[in-house]
């Protein structure tokens, strides 16, 4: 794009009144696809030096580079082919410091870049710890921490139900939440995720970028690939409303381990290793950008330097291609889940689980096919998620005065009809008036706390120029709609806008 148009389609201010414009209508952004593996936390497992091989081909046969994070033991094993595959495809081994006791992780962490001499350890892969881990990972010259579980509740003893998706500068005292401050060590999500279907069903390891959450509920099969195609649709659109667009694939080293597998265990790690392998594929048909995490993490901090930026995700119901609206393993409740695994809000559970069933729930009994687009929206103040053509939010979680210990096994603070806390979501007044020059939005809440919140105006306001004192994070989000986020204060709050036609 030539200098002049980004002048033309960019920021800048019109006859010196106060109104800028972006336009949403124009990707400006990048989508960038990051491949991640981790190791094992032991001696004694073939999976480290036959998996890593295994998956390095698959990997390397397009040509795509891997960040793989490992203990030392594992790089010396296979030291000669990290050192020749970062030459020659880039690649990048991160440190693997789950599982080490925080007392050894200094000593565990020196072991590490004795062995790595082709490049710097500038990432970390964990998924249980404290703000006593972010300050070593920041005094040691960690950028960032991979392995975050979005909506996550329970599976594999990990619950991050709270936190946004995608990248951001992790707060200090709890990983889950953004820095109210400046920088910090980027969070990394173990995988991305279908932000609309993972969101109805309250599940986290289904409808992602690893393979075998894929295969497991057989919505992949070497045969269809047709999941991908449609999930990669989705995450190129969100170029639109943000400059870097995050998307990580996943896959575990022993998934490339056969030696000693089991015949089923055999056939399920080939189907698999067949179906990321169609993935690759889509991936270089469409010519995108496939990086380290490192080299992702370093686009975010040169998009967004100082602080997480207002960041959206409108993503489309895509539960209506044939395998997915032929899925057998997820059920439609209309009551709450009073009995499950793991951490509650007043007494209720996000999902539930028998067997190959996963359950899911919907106060007003609408399936997840019924469901239209939805809004997932974050910054430093919250996360808050909006349906198609509901202006309010249907769920808020405020990173306002988090519990203590909140980056343990909890959820975060949440307002939703899962835990019977929506009833305590404020509910707006909006007047919303087309006029000669544009559009005059008067937005009234009376709130009983501080809390993070906005409106999202379904439609196409794709003509209007942002005012320049409206909130930061308001935007016209292509033609879905124009949102305004909103900081409410307890008592009645305010927002008056006045947006102008573009000229």
């Amino acid at each position: 794009m030539s200098i002049f148009r980004w002048m033309v389609l960019g920021v800048l201010f019109v006859a010196g009144l106060g109104f800028y414009r972006v336009d949403a209508a124009d990707e400006v952004g990048q989508l960038v696809v990051c491949i991640a593996s981790k190791g094992q936390f032991d001696h004694g497992t073939p999976a480290d030096r036959e998996g890593l091989s295994g998956l390095a081909a698959a990997v390397h046969k397009y040509g795509f580079p891997i960040t793989y994070y490992l203990k030392p033991f594992a790089v010396e094993a296979s030291k000669d082919d990290l050192k020749a595959w970062h030459s020659q495809y880039g690649d990048e081994v991160g440190w693997f410091s789950e599982g080490t006791g925080f007392r050894k992780a200094t000593n565990e962490l020196k072991s590490l870049q004795d062995l790595v001499t082709w490049h710097p350890i500038r990432t970390t892969g964990n998924t249980k710890y404290g703000p006593e881990w972010i300050k070593l990972y920041r005094d040691h010259g960690i950028e960032s921490v991979w392995g975050r579980c979005y909506e996550q509740t329970f599976v594999d003893g990990i619950t991050d139900r709270g936190c946004p998706p995608g990248f951001y500068y992790a707060e200090p005292d709890c990983f889950k939440a953004p820095n109210k401050g400046k920088g910090g060590v980027v969070s990394v999500p173990w995988l991305s995720n279908d932000l609309n279907l993972c969101f109805r069903t309250g599940w986290q390891p289904t409808f992602t970028f690893d393979i075998n959450d894929t295969q497991d509920i057989d919505v992949s099969t070497p045969a269809d690939s047709s999941f991908f195609e449609a999930e990669l649709d989705e995450y190129q659109k969100q170029t639109r409303y943000n400059k870097v667009v995050p998307l990580v694939v996943q896959q575990e080293l022993s998934e490339f381990q056969f030696t000693g597998a089991d015949p089923y265990q055999t056939k399920w790690r080939k189907d698999g290793a067949v179906i990321l392998d169609n993935l690759f594929k889509i991936l270089k048909r469409r010519g995108i950008k496939v990086v380290t995490v490192s080299q992702a993490v370093d686009l975010y901090k040169q998009a967004y330097p100082e602080r997480t930026p207002p960041t959206f995700a409108v993503f489309g119901n895509i539960s209506n291609i044939p395998i997915i609206k032929t899925n057998t393993y997820f059920k439609l409740c209309t009551e709450r889940f009073t009995k499950g695994t793991g951490p509650t809000i007043n007494g209720y559970y996000a999902c539930t689980r028998a067997g190959k069933i996963r359950s899911y729930y919907n106060p007003k009994g609408v399936s997840m096919y019924e469901q239209g687009k939805n809004l997932t929206y974050f910054d430093e103040n919250g996360l808050l998620i909006y349906e198609e053509g509901n202006p309010l939010p249907i769920r808020i979680t405020s990173y306002f005065n988090l519990p203590l210990h909140a980056y343990r096994e909890k959820i975060l603070p949440e307002l939703s009809y899962w835990f019977d806390t929506d009833k305590d979501i404020p509910v707006a007044t909006i007047k919303n008036e087309k006029t000669d020059k544009g559009r005059h939005v008067v937005v009234e809440v009376n709130s009983k706390q501080m809390l993070p919140y906005g409106v999202m105006l379904w439609g196409d306001y794709s003509g209007l120029s942002i005012p320049a004192n409206a909130p930061r994070g308001t935007k016209v989000v292509g033609s879905d709609g124009l949102f305004i986020p909103i900081v409410l204060k307890r008592g009645v709050n305010t927002v008056d806008l006045t947006f102008r036609n573009c000229e």
